[in-house]
């Protein structure tokens, strides 16, 4: 048999006060350099309730970073300014604020800030030929990833398949990112086989000429038909 026991309570020493919730009034913004290795600056925000409800709430920052659609802590910065590193080029930072009274929280988030650009950063140029064997003119296409500069000039460079020699050469001006091609002028500058209904094979290749580097890629084949 197990005995039962009734336990009085006191409940008004077990009363809970309202509770508290620190409110931000104006979020934090942030504004600096966009370059890597710059310096930016969150301009702290403001939050209540005051000191009539609670208290002020304890403040404290953290800089973040956008990751993969995610915005992730940046380990150690927790000071108002933040100076970026190539670890945060082609991303967005933002500062985040939270705000405590008595163990209850709440955040306040900057605006996003970016993207952080690389100075003279190699573009990895992702290149796309559009246009069938027989269309009468291909579109040469390239993408260079966000955040990093513009070059001073793209240089477009063709060649035959099997030669040395360029078949045409194009400077393009950014932001600019394509350029188009015929296919009369392709086949004029070429060394033609012989036969009916042969296909002549080019390649691409792209230049991002910066003042004091040149970043080349290697592009895509794609043939034209006589």
């Amino acid at each position: 048999m197990h005995e039962c026991r009734h336990v009085d309570v006191d409940s008004a020493s077990n009363e809970i006060g309202p509770l508290v919730v620190p409110i931000a009034t104006i979020a934090p913004v942030v504004d600096g350099s966009t370059d890597v290795g710059g310096t930016v600056t969150a301009t702290p925000g403001t939050w209540g309730p005051g000191e009539g409800a609670g208290g002020p709430p304890v403040v404290t920052g953290q800089w973040q970073v956008l990751k993969n659609g995610e915005w992730v802590d940046i380990a150690g910065q927790t000071e108002l300014t933040l100076v970026t590193t190539t670890d945060v080029v082609g991303k967005y930072v933002r500062y985040v604020e939270t705000g405590t009274i008595d163990g209850v929280s709440t955040t306040s988030e900057s605006n996003q800030f970016g993207p952080i650009v690389g100075k003279d950063a190699p573009p990895v140029i992702k290149l796309n030929v559009s246009g069938s064997p027989t269309a009468s003119k291909f579109k040469i296409g390239w993408k260079k990833p966000r955040g990093t500069e513009n070059p001073v000039k793209y240089r477009v460079t063709l060649k035959q398949k099997g030669f040395k020699r360029i078949i045409i050469r194009k400077a393009v001006t950014p932001p600019k990112t394509s350029v188009t091609v015929t296919r009369k002028a392709l086949l004029k500058a070429s060394v033609l086989p012989r036969g009916d209904m042969a296909l002549v094979r080019y390649r691409v290749f792209v230049e991002a000429v910066y003042p004091a580097s040149t970043s080349r890629l290697k592009g895509t084949g794609f043939w034209v038909r006589l």
